[in-house]
Order: structure tokens, then sequence, then C-alpha cells
């Protein structure tokens, strides 16, 4: 048994601060940082596209817009450019907030040794082989190098070499059948509480079913809209798998305990 610490999923904004972008990360559990902005930029309104449209016609906003991508590990990228109200001289603070690091975890990475790893189980993971989570730089003669990302990753298995799956949203299904396992996969597929249903994304698009290639396993994260998974960046290759996740210990949030 081998202590981590991988990173955690983290939602990203861009603002325009002084006419130049700036970017926060936040822990993608702390779901308070919306009404943050609606509070301090909004006066509390919750209907931001109708604010946004109104700050258009009245010529103070530059730009609105919603994307999603990769932030750090794991993420939402929510991006809104414009100039508002309540302004702050240079050197005031705008807002403020803790932040938290990565969850660390108690990992199991001897049980792989002898068991092969089950589906439903958590998941940890290298990523050095996987090359969507790598990336190119350009090259002094203008062609371009692959650079792989070496970290440690947690996700749920979801898939075996020579499963099919699919997503029928909010389903997942593994083989022809509801996907089974682990709790998440139920309350997923009933969208009970905040797990929120499988989403069609990447290669798992309406209608698509993948094979998981000899020597690889699937693996998807369970806050499914806001997860960068499988689905972006494809398979973990067998020698890149490490264990179980066991407990996490830190941060002390609603997260501590042993990892489900």
């Amino acid at each position: 048994m081998k202590t981590q610490q991988l990173p955690t999923e983290v939602r990203e904004y861009q603002l325009l601060v002084g006419g130049q972008p700036a970017r926060v990360r936040v822990p993608a559990d702390f779901n308070g940082f919306d009404k943050i902005v609606q509070d301090v930029f909004f006066g509390g309104r919750t209907d931001l596209p109708a604010v946004l449209n109104e700050l258009g016609r009245a010529g103070k906003a530059r730009e609105t817009f919603l994307s999603y991508g990769p932030g750090s590990a794991d993420s939402s990228e929510r991006v809104v450019l414009a100039d508002v109200g309540n302004a702050k001289a240079a050197g005031e603070t705008v807002l403020a907030f803790d932040i938290l690091t990565g969850d660390q975890l108690f990992v199991d990475r001897v049980s792989y040794h002898f068991l092969q790893p089950a589906v439903g189980q958590g998941f940890v993971f290298r990523t050095g082989n996987i090359h969507g989570l790598g990336r190119q730089v350009r090259t002094a003669s203008g062609g371009y190098d692959y650079i792989p990302e070496d970290k440690y990753y947690v996700k749920r298995l979801v898939g075996l070499p020579g499963d099919t799956i699919e997503i029928r949203e909010p389903v997942l299904y593994r083989n022809g059948s509801p996907i089974t396992g682990a709790k998440a996969f139920d309350w997923n597929a009933r969208k009970d509480g905040k797990y929120p249903g499988y989403r069609n994304a990447g290669m798992l698009t309406p209608g698509d079913v993948v094979t998981v290639p000899d020597g690889a396993f699937l693996a998807l994260g369970d806050n499914s809209p806001d997860s960068y998974d499988g689905r972006s960046w494809g398979y973990v290759p067998e020698c890149d798998v490490i264990g179980r996740p066991l407990f996490i210990y830190y941060p002390l949030t609603r997260r501590w305990g042993p990892a489900r």
C-alpha cells in the first residue's frame, strides 16, 4: 500500500479583468463559485444569459460564450468574458476564497498483481502512455513534438478487454445490458441526488458502441457532464494500471473517508 497524491476535478472560469483575461480554478465540488460571481458582479441575479444579453445591448459586454474542455486533470471549463459594474481599484481584492489541493489517497498497489480489476471499482492509473492526455508543442522547425503527461489519475473502471460499452442517456451499458458493479452506476441511471446520469460525448456519442481492446481498460468519471475521462482520451493500457483507491485522507471535505 502506498500514498499517492492525485489530481482533482476542477472548474475553470475566465474573466476579463482590466481588459485582460484572468483564469480562476476551483474544485469541481465547490458549487458556490457561481453564486459568488452572481452576487459580486450581477447583483445576485441567476438568469445570467439574460443579464449578459442586457449588457450586450448596453454596449458593456464584449463577448460571452460557454465551452468545455480540460483545465488540468479533469475539468469543465466555463468561460464568461464581460465588462460589468462594481469596478475595483487596482490592487483591490475582487474575490477571495480557499482552493484545495488534489485528493490524497491510500492506494492498494498489491491486489492487481493477483486479481483482475473488477468493473465498478475505483481505478488508479498513470497517464504517460495515453496519447489523448499529452500535449503538442511547436518546434523551432515549425513542426510539433508530442509531450506525454505522466500523472496519476483515478476514475471508475467500466470496461474490461473485449467488453462493449454504450451510453443511452442517462444509462451506461456494458455488453448490451445496464452496467452493474457499483452503486454509482445505479444512482447515475436514476439521476439520483447529485448523480446526473451518463452523457454521450467523445467516442461515446449517441448510437456509438465501442469495444475495449485487448490489453486495455476503459475508465469513466461518476460526474459524467463534468468529467474529462475515457470518452475523450481513450483507453488505459494494462501496463499503466496502479491499483485501487482505499481511503481519501486529505482534504477534510465531504469526500474524506473510504473511497467509493
